[in-house]
């Protein structure tokens, strides 16, 4: 392991610690790599999209994806994670997208928008994706 390399609980740390991250993956010819709101859960990252959506098509189909989350500024932080995808029915769709739209937005103009998603998008769904795989760098134990 490089001396800038994070620590697994670390990983997990900063990957908590974001509101956006960037999601790719690719299948069948096909091929995305999106910002979007995530959300940890245990070993786990959260995403929601519509169903139907270029991005849960492609991730879905292709049964892995990467997520990777960064700094802007110096030093430079990133980790990304590699793990399978899985829609996941099990969770709170309505708390997790009020969650996500609180961190992101603030508390009023998150609950408009979360309210507004809900109401507007039948579609929308949650996908799971597990990282078993790990690529990050951290200038600042250097």
């Amino acid at each position: 392991m490089s001396a800038l390399t994070m620590p697994l609980a670390d990983r997990w740390r900063f990957l908590s610690e974001a509101t956006v991250a960037v999601v790719s993956a690719a299948h069948d010819g096909e091929s995305v790599a999106v910002p979007i709101w995530i959300e940890v859960e245990g070993e786990s990252v959260l995403m929601v999209t519509p169903r139907d959506s270029e991005k849960a098509r492609v991730m879905l189909g292709a049964g892995r994806a990467w997520v990777t989350a960064l700094t802007t500024d110096a030093p430079y932080r990133f980790v990304a994670g590699e793990g399978r995808v899985e829609l996941d029915e099990s969770v709170d769709l309505p708390a997790l997208v009020r969650s996500m739209s609180h961190r992101s937005l603030g508390a009023e103009r998150g609950a408009e928008f979360a309210e507004w998603w809900l109401t507007s998008d039948p579609s929308i769904v949650v996908l799971r994706v597990t990282p078993d795989r790990w690529r990050s760098m951290d200038e600042t134990r250097g």
